[in-house]
């Protein structure tokens, strides 16, 4: 073989080899990956200390190890700990806009927010696309009075996920802090359309019948405060539409649950006190038929002809008609 020839078998080798490397590498990649999302999903985060410190300690470069490491002992409220293992696995492999996401989150842990914002400016940079990055920075503008900014990074989430729900609910929050009351009643709605439910929808609909609009209200059913939209009917009838039924759903399944729970179904209709006693005789139709379970004696109809008066943001408000829901007096 001429030297010609043989250093053309050296250089085919070495791709060779190189080659065998990277799929090696890469094996052990995807397989660390497999192992930290296994204990991140199955919230087995002891089990992953356990084992992504021997891996960093074997390997210390391993910058996949020791993102998993940190991610696992941020969530077991390790914050210092965590922070040291995502700023190094950072440092390893800075074109990765995730590591510097949670190395923004394990900052946030340790009240060090402008490192936090630092971190989530690196994630945007490398992926503009980082939908996380951007509510999380939007966070870090709120916590900090700097509202325009943060409006504009939930904005920017929401055309990248429309149905981001921390991104939704900031939003309506951001508007509101900025006294743009117009733009912040669609936006608590729109929050709402997607998620009706929880601590959150309770808080959405204070804020919206704060500022007048009772699409959504909460009512105590039982010892629960519950969020449900506005009753609505067909025009000038007392037949249901159906956009009324998804939230007369919820208010049966409560009733089947818990037995003990009487109700009050409370119909007013300023000027036809007739209409509003179809009204509440219609819901208590609905829900006797779609659930059998529940007695209709559980249910009480009361009507009035008068508008309904409810105070919310210290003002009075009169509903020219409404369906509300009381727990019946005993």
């Amino acid at each position: 073989m001429n030297l010609k020839r043989r250093n053309q078998s050296m250089v085919f080798m070495v791709i060779a080899l190189t080659g065998l490397w990277l799929i090696g590498c890469a094996t052990l990649g995807l397989q660390t990956q497999m192992q930290g999302e296994k204990y991140l999903s199955s919230g087995d985060y002891k089990t992953g200390i356990e084992a992504f410190s021997v891996r960093v300690k074997e390997n210390p470069e391993d910058a996949a190890a020791r993102y998993y490491l940190g991610r696992c002992f941020l969530a077991e409220k390790r914050a210092e700990e965590a922070s040291i293992q995502l700023k190094k696995a950072a440092a390893l492999n800075p074109g990765k806009a995730e590591y510097h996401f949670w190395e923004g989150v394990s900052y946030w842990a340790l009240l060090d927010f402008d490192s936090e914002r630092q971190s989530y400016q690196r994630a945007i940079a490398l992926a503009p696309n980082h939908v996380p990055a951007h509510v999380y920075l939007g966070h870090n503008y709120l916590d900090k009075g700097e509202t325009a900014k943060a409006l504009s990074e939930y904005e920017t989430a929401l055309k990248l996920d429309p149905q981001h729900p921390e991104a939704l609910f900031n939003r309506a929050l951001a508007l509101g802090k900025l006294g743009r009351s117009r733009d912040e009643v669609p936006a608590w709605k729109e929050y709402l359309k997607y998620y009706p439910d929880g601590s959150l929808a309770r808080k959405a609909a204070e804020n919206l019948n704060r500022l007048g609009d009772f699409t959504y209200r909460n009512h105590l059913i039982g010892i629960r405060l519950v969020t449900l939209d506005w009753i609505r009917f067909q025009p000038g009838e007392s037949t249901l539409d159906k956009t009324a039924e998804p939230s007369l759903r919820v208010l049966g399944s409560i009733l089947s649950i818990n037995k003990t729970i009487k109700l009050e179904i409370s119909s007013y209709c300023k000027g036809d006190a007739a209409l509003a006693e179809a009204r509440g005789m219609s819901v208590r139709k609905f829900l006797a038929d779609e659930f059998p379970s529940v007695d209709p004696a559980r249910l009480n109809v009361s009507f009035s002809g008068q508008p309904e008066k409810i105070v919310a943001g210290g003002k009075v408000y009169a509903l020219n008609y409404s369906i509300a829901f009381r727990n019946l007096k005993k």
